[in-house]
């Protein structure tokens, strides 16, 4: 071989050599940006969501809710006559519904009405559009995804303790057979997570109007029970104590939150505050119970179902790149 001849053939050679480095940066730089990419996009798809009502600022429901509330006179005054919770309510994307006198489900709301109620017209409660007895169309899919109930403030007249077991379809007004109540409530609530209940606890009496101190101490004791004891584990039942947001400390309602005389109803203040209260307390217990629909509710039978993250380094996005680079490079090695 001449001299010449060995000359080109370096020169050949360093020209590879630099062709082959420029090629091994570029498709380092390739490499770098496809994991950085890749990685940044499988972060966002593994972080699992809260729920399936996301919060912005202010931290309100997206997804749009139904909200049904049964009640009568204490609560109407609460729900748009001397407050406005159905508008708060749907200022915040929960579209209100209630259901009162005249209703076939709104007609009977003392406490020993509520089992039976829900046990035979569930079907009817989750269906109820408005007064009097207007319904979604049938088959239309529509249904209220939260139900809130009360009853009105005679039902804070309990007589007494009561004994045995309770019953819970019984009118006789005693702590056990309010207990007995509820606690059979538990199963139907129970068996439909998708559904957000809601028991609103009745309020205080009015000293003037001739209550006694004792029931109005019964009836603080089963209401701290029903926050404090009831249905403490399960993330669709949740208790609004009204009772106690407006009575004093000694049991019977403050005399800034009813109107004057003997009257038990509360008044305008009592309304206004208890809304204020009622809709933060409401987004958190929403937020509380998707969740727990997320975790407990089968994929398509309501709730939220959310994708598992992908643990640790994201090798599902470095294998299909190597493989991209490692394919480059050999095409680019028979080229030369």
């Amino acid at each position: 071989m001449t001299l010449e001849e060995k000359e080109k053939r370096k020169l050949k050679r360093e020209r590879y050599e630099g062709e082959l480095g420029a090629l091994m940066r570029t498709r380092l730089v390739v490499l770098i940006s496809f994991l950085c990419i890749a990685s940044f996009t499988l972060s966002l798809w593994s972080t699992p969501a809260t729920s399936s009502v996301l919060r912005d600022i202010p931290d309100w429901p997206t997804e749009q809710l139904r909200i049904l509330f049964i009640h009568h006179s204490c609560g109407e005054r609460l729900w748009q006559t001397h407050s406005d919770l159905s508008g708060e309510l749907n200022a915040i994307n929960i579209e209100p519904h209630d259901a009162t006198y005249g209703d076939t489900i709104g007609d009977d709301t003392d406490v020993c009405h509520w089992y039976p109620k829900f046990r035979d017209q569930l079907s009817l409660l989750l269906t109820f559009d408005h007064s009097t007895d207007t319904y979604y169309p049938f088959g239309s899919g529509i249904v209220n995804d939260i139900v809130m109930f009360k009853s009105c403030y005679p039902a804070s007249d309990i007589w007494g303790m009561g004994s045995g077991p309770g019953d819970p379809e019984s009118c006789d007004q005693s702590v056990v057979n309010y207990q007995a109540t509820y606690n059979a409530l538990l199963a139907i609530f129970r068996a439909n997570p998708e559904t957000l209940f809601i028991p609103m606890t009745a309020p205080p009496l009015n000293r003037d109007g001739g209550w006694t101190s004792e029931n109005g101490g019964n009836a603080s004791y089963f209401n701290h029970w029903l926050v404090d004891d009831w249905a403490l584990t399960d993330t669709n039942i949740a208790v609004f104590d009204w009772f106690h947001f407006l009575a004093n400390e000694t049991d019977f309602a403050a005399k800034d939150h009813y109107v004057d005389g003997s009257d038990s109803h509360p008044n305008t203040l009592a309304c206004e505050e208890t809304t204020t209260v009622f809709i933060d307390w409401v987004d958190d217990i929403i937020i509380r119970w998707q969740e727990g629909a997320s975790t407990t509710t089968p994929p398509g039978t309501g709730g939220t179902t959310t994708p598992p993250p992908i643990p640790g380094f994201p090798w599902m996005a470095i294998i299909p790149a190597l493989a991209i680079a490692l394919t480059l490079g050999l095409k680019r090695r028979k080229a030369l």
